[in-house]
């Protein structure tokens, strides 16, 4: 969480809640509505309306925190928690180029290319893969493709490792695929796998990056 986006929260929260205190005052003074109404409870009213009230009902109406609610975007989600029911899975895909041949690989979704420890049935390369997802829907692009620039580079070096003597890997890319669900199919069997990349229709999957790489080192760490 960025401390400057801290800072700029409290100090608009503080300019509007003490604009809104002195305008409620102001009334007070006058209005025999609010002649009995104490400042504690008049400041309390505006405190709660702009740090919880408000941000709640704009993250309702624009399906999004507003703009200087930035560095509690989690807390304000809990507004909108299981607002719409769920209506396809999401998943990643790793494809990889070697040197000779320009067709892209898929990655294999079970293999010794993720040698960190699973967590239940998912490895934890998919769960950090979404971790950099969500620093890009955060506007952090920059700093998204830096992440998955070394987890290519990473690949690239198990690769080389795993297969020694084999092309070398020339470039990695990800894609981010989803599947719609549907009541006209079938319930899937077993434990749930990652379907195919080819079977899945192409609006259905976009790539998130491409990583061209050279020499990589055999000995990279993730």
């Amino acid at each position: 969480m960025d401390p400057a986006d801290i800072v700029k929260f409290f100090l608009i929260l503080a300019t509007l809640t003490a604009l809104s205190f002195s305008g409620l005052w102001f009334i007070k003074r006058r209005s025999s509505f609010l002649a009995r109404t104490s400042a504690t409870n008049l400041f309390s009213a505006c405190l709660l309306f702009y740090a919880w009230v408000f941000p709640i009902s704009y993250q309702a109406i624009f399906d999004r925190s507003p703009p200087a609610y930035k560095p509690f975007d989690d807390v304000h989600n809990l507004g909108g928690l299981f607002a719409r029911s769920q209506t396809n899975v999401a998943f990643h895909y790793i494809q990889i180029q070697l040197e000779d041949d320009p067709a892209w690989i898929d990655l294999p979704e079970e293999g010794k290319y993720s040698s960190l420890v699973a967590t239940g049935y998912t490895k934890r390369l998919p769960w950090l893969l979404v971790f950099i997802d969500v620093a890009e829907w955060r506007g952090q692009k920059a700093f998204a493709y830096r992440q998955r620039d070394e987890v290519a580079k990473w690949i690239a070096a198990r690769h080389q490792k795993l297969n020694p003597g084999a092309a070398a890997v020339t470039a990695v890319r990800f894609l981010y695929g989803w599947q719609l669900f549907s009541h006209h199919l079938p319930p899937p069997e077993g434990r749930f796998r990652v379907p195919p990349l080819a079977s899945l229709e192409p609006e259905n999957f976009r790539v998130l990056s491409q990583h061209p790489l050279g020499s990589v080192n055999v000995e990279a760490k993730l």
